[in-house]
């Protein structure tokens, strides 16, 4: 029985299409039923069984990639995903007439391939783009075009050919990638002038060209650095350089060099700085009649050194050079004139005058005088005058000397100069507000060029010569002197008396001293006689013949006049009236010549005397 119920049950599974197991239960089991090509069921255990699963992970494909090959193992499962990108757009000449171009491993250009074109990204084969006569248009932000190869030099040519087209190339430098230059050429074999030339404009208007010989702004354009800070402008055809604040030195040089004239002139420098004219002539004409060009240098008109070319009234012959300055100030010789030689000041010319300061004041040439003209009307205080000072901050000392003129003249062939003679003024004491006396000094050269003392002069009037007087012609003696020892005569200086009276006759002793002369005996009258000029004798002289005035009227005019006695009157006096008592001595030393109390007479001693018996 049990046997039949096993085959029913074969053949039951055996030739039903589906099998339903139903009410199965969770199992630990590894033993499985299997069903081989035949429809054999068997049993298997689980670990001879491929788990249905895949060792490759996912791959993003977004943007220009797409996965190329795809890696089944024997199972069917999943092993390895290729991705590459979008392939590059090649020229096809072979497809369809329809077919513009292919994009490698898709079909011609069809609808498809145009929506998968906005992916590619590069183009390494491209050489062609767009066609002749046809607009191409970049629907681009930026186009960039890197070279990055030694010597690249990337170039961009726009034109008909290679000899007929705008370049710009990017020029690194050599055997490098840095960028040296950008440079803008054009090419073309047109023989017309300024073909190939550069032409800007803006908002649809011509700004300049670059041609052939230059740069062409348009009328009315302008130059400008900066915002608002132009150089250049031009208004009508007038061209106007402005903003201009420094030049090199090679534009100035240039500059310079080619400028000749500078019509509309007005303003030269800045105040403060130096301005500098290399010139070797600087010239000034104005050829109009009473043109007058003037020079001026200083802070303003009423401030300035003037110098002015003054031109005859209605004319254009020069009449004079004024040489003027002008100043606001008070102060005393503003506005002056000083000279310098080497830095070092030699003369000035002040408010009241021309001053030299150092070295001297040289007429020079055929006929050279040096002439002091007044032309103020004549007194007793005018005349042209020739002054010479010493003065080096102190009070003059004894015997310093005051001044020096100096004759001179050539004693060879090389101007070697001789002096011949000089007059020369000394101080006779050290000098103060109450003592100024001073002597002049009178000195000629001799034939072995010794310079030695003529004459001197004194404070005292006294005129000493070295040598004979020889006088030609009349002497003359004045008679106007109406003070007490006044003369004009022949003085000497010694004897060494003091305490003198002034206007009265002293004898000359033996013992080489002056006395009072008196007539009351031989002994004190006999001898040289003369009349005191001051208290000293050795100071102030001793008069031995001339016109002088006594301290006392001797007599009337025309009288003869003898030395006085004491029996009869003063000694020391003159009298008209002889002396007569015995003994006395009868000398007449002169004649009275004016009477009327003024005591002036000519002195003159007799050599012979008489002595009263």
């Amino acid at each position: 029985m049990k046997w039949i119920g096993q085959q029913i049950y074969d053949q039951i599974s055996r030739f039903r299409s589906d099998v339903y197991i139903e009410n199965l239960s969770t199992t630990t089991e590894t033993e499985v039923l299997v069903v081989d090509s035949t429809g054999k069921v068997s049993k298997n255990t689980i670990e001879d069984l491929h788990h249905d699963t895949s060792s490759q992970a996912s791959v993003d494909n977004s943007g220009s990639t797409y996965i190329q090959d795809v890696t089944l193992d024997t199972y069917g499962h999943v092993t390895a995903l290729t991705s590459t990108a979008i392939p590059t757009l090649n020229q096809d000449t072979t497809g369809e007439a329809a077919t513009v171009a292919t994009i490698a491993g898709l079909a011609p250009n069809t609808a498809t391939t145009q929506a998968t074109q906005p992916n590619i990204a590069t183009c390494v084969g491209l050489t062609s783009i767009g066609a002749a006569g046809a607009t191409t248009d970049f629907a681009a932000g930026d186009i960039t075009m890197y070279n990055a190869v030694n010597d690249g030099n990337p170039t961009f040519s726009i034109g008909s050919s290679a000899t007929e087209r705008l370049e710009i190339k990017a020029e690194y430098e050599s055997g490098a990638q840095g960028l040296d230059l950008v440079r803008f050429t054009t090419f073309t074999a047109g023989s017309g002038g300024d073909d190939g030339r550069y032409a800007f404009e803006v908002d649809d208007a011509f700004l300049l060209n670059i041609l052939d010989g230059g740069l062409r702004v348009k009328a009315s354009g302008f130059l400008e650095f900066g915002s608002g800070n132009q150089i250049i402008s031009d208004s009508g055809g007038t061209t106007t350089l402005k903003n201009i604040d420094a030049l090199d030195a090679t534009t100035e040089a240039t500059i310079e060099s080619a400028i000749d004239t500078l019509a509309n002139l007005t303003s030269l420098g800045s105040a403060g700085v130096t301005t500098n004219i290399v010139a070797g002539d600087v010239t000034m004409y104005n050829a109009v009649n009473d043109g007058n060009p003037t020079i001026s240098l200083g802070s303003s008109a009423t401030n300035r050194f003037e110098i002015k070319s003054l031109y005859n009234s209605s004319a254009q012959t020069l009449d004079s050079v004024d040489f003027t300055s002008y100043t606001t100030s008070g102060t005393t010789h503003d506005a002056r004139y000083r000279w310098f030689v080497d830095e070092v000041e030699l003369a000035r010319m002040l408010d009241t005058g021309f001053y030299v300061y150092k070295g001297r004041l040289q007429v020079q040439g055929e006929g050279a005088t040096l002439h002091a003209y007044d032309p103020t009307a004549s007194s007793a205080t005018e005349g042209g005058a020739l002054r010479l000072s010493s003065d080096d901050g102190a009070a003059m000392a004894d015997n310093h000397r005051l001044g020096i003129i100096t004759f001179e003249g050539a004693e060879d062939a090389s101007s070697n100069l001789t002096v011949g003679a000089q007059i020369e003024a000394f101080c006779e004491a050290g000098w103060s507000a109450s003592e100024n006396g001073a002597r002049m000094v009178f000195s000629t050269t001799d034939g072995n060029a010794s310079t030695s003392t003529v004459l001197t002069l004194d404070s005292n009037k006294l005129a000493t010569f070295s040598g004979a007087v020889n006088i030609q012609g009349s002497r003359s003696f004045i008679n106007s002197m109406g003070t007490d020892g006044a003369h004009d005569g022949d003085v000497v200086y010694f004897g060494g008396t003091t305490s003198m009276t002034v206007g009265k006759i002293y004898h000359y002793k033996s013992d080489g001293t002056w006395e009072i002369a008196n007539a009351d005996a031989v002994a004190t009258s006999d001898g040289l006689l003369g009349v005191a000029l001051g208290a000293a004798s050795d100071t102030n002289g001793m008069l031995l013949r001339g016109m002088v005035t006594l301290d006392h009227d001797p007599g009337a005019i025309g009288d003869v006049l003898y030395v006085q006695s004491d029996n009869a009157g003063v000694p020391g006096n003159a009298t008209a009236t002889a002396p007569s008592v015995s003994g006395d001595c009868v000398r007449i030393i002169g004649y009275q010549v004016v009477h009327a109390g003024a005591g002036i007479v000519w002195f003159n001693p007799d050599n012979t005397f008489v002595e009263v018996a």
